[in-house]
């Protein structure tokens, strides 16, 4: 009697249509296939505001530049900096207050030496068409933690 009350209820549950919320990821997936106006070349100004790295110092500044590419309705950001090499990025996430997240990791190989870095991002657009945020920096030398540091960057738009 119990197995067939089971299969009855299993079966009552197959045949009534029951309401699905949207979880955060397909929030946050669907709202990034419409943010076309980020693809493009953006320039971007960086400032370490902190730092326990013995490699890169508080108040240091640098200019690079971010690409962000759609491919399949997603956007990825490609950083571009002098010497450095893109190793991986995922696709930008969206938070439900229109923040922008990304993760970025990135090689250096300089005179027998190999950097990494991993960056995560968390930024927002301004209303003056600026990204603005600050991002979490870890660096490697040769497989080796060495530190991390925090940076504040401004985006603008180049094409």
């Amino acid at each position: 009697m119990r197995r067939l009350l089971l299969a009855f209820i299993l079966a009552l549950n197959l045949l009534v249509p029951i309401k699905v919320s949207a979880t955060a990821f397909q929030l946050i997936a669907s709202k990034s296939e419409t943010r076309s106006e980020l693809v493009g070349e953006w320039q971007v100004a960086t400032k370490v505001i902190w730092s326990d790295c013995e490699y890169v110092s508080k108040g240091v500044e640098s200019q690079s530049k971010i690409v962000i590419h759609s491919i399949s309705g997603k956007l990825f950001p490609e950083w571009e900096a002098y010497e450095w090499e893109l190793v991986r990025n995922k696709a930008i996430d969206f938070g439900y207050d229109d923040s922008l997240h990304w993760e970025i990791e990135s090689k250096l190989e300089k005179d027998g030496d190999y950097w990494f870095v991993r960056t995560i991002n968390d930024f927002k657009l301004d209303k003056t068409g600026h990204i603005v945020g600050k991002g979490t920096v870890k660096q490697y030398l040769n497989g080796e933690f060495v530190g991390s540091y925090i940076t504040e960057s401004i985006l603008s738009k180049l094409t």
